[in-house]
């Protein structure tokens, strides 16, 4: 029976270590929605059901990071990816600081951007066109990634 106790001791002590483990998380990406700080957690559910994996340029992506935070965080950090060739490009970058923290209630995050098209666009197709991958951190440490799709204008 002891060595069953010291693997439970173990296990425990490991997840505390590593706090991300520990949370529930979800990313979620989401078309034309607008927020404003501070979003309460009530508003969540609200917010989910306008998510999506398709856009097109001129649309407003919402990537939303919904976490318990631990109190170790300045901020969060969005980076959105292209994808071309199995390779991912970085093309642009935003870092969510955390205001109001409250260890006791979940925390909301997002960063957006609208991939405008022009008139070249619209005749030659969308150069934003293509798959794309939103990836999160906190600490320098990526928790999240979430796939979508720009189709052309």
């Amino acid at each position: 029976m002891q060595p069953l106790f010291l693997k439970c001791i173990l296990i425990l002590s490991l997840i505390a270590s590593c706090p991300y483990l520990a949370q529930s998380d979800e990313l979620f990406i989401c078309k034309n929605i607008s927020l404003e700080e501070p979003i309460i957690t009530q508003k969540v559910d609200n917010i989910k059901s306008k998510t999506s994996n398709s856009f097109r340029p001129g649309d407003r992506i919402t990537a939303i990071y919904y976490f318990q935070p631990t109190g170790d965080e300045d901020f969060v950090k969005f980076r959105w990816m292209r994808c071309l060739g199995g390779r991912r490009f970085e093309e642009k970058s935003h870092m969510h600081h955390m205001r109001n923290i409250s260890t006791e209630t979940n925390y909301v995050a997002f960063s957006w951007l609208i991939f405008d098209s022009s008139f070249f666009d619209q005749i030659l197709g969308s150069k934003f066109a293509g798959d794309w991958v939103v990836e999160v951190y906190i600490n320098n440490e990526k928790l999240k990634e979430g796939e979508f799709i720009i189709k052309p204008d």
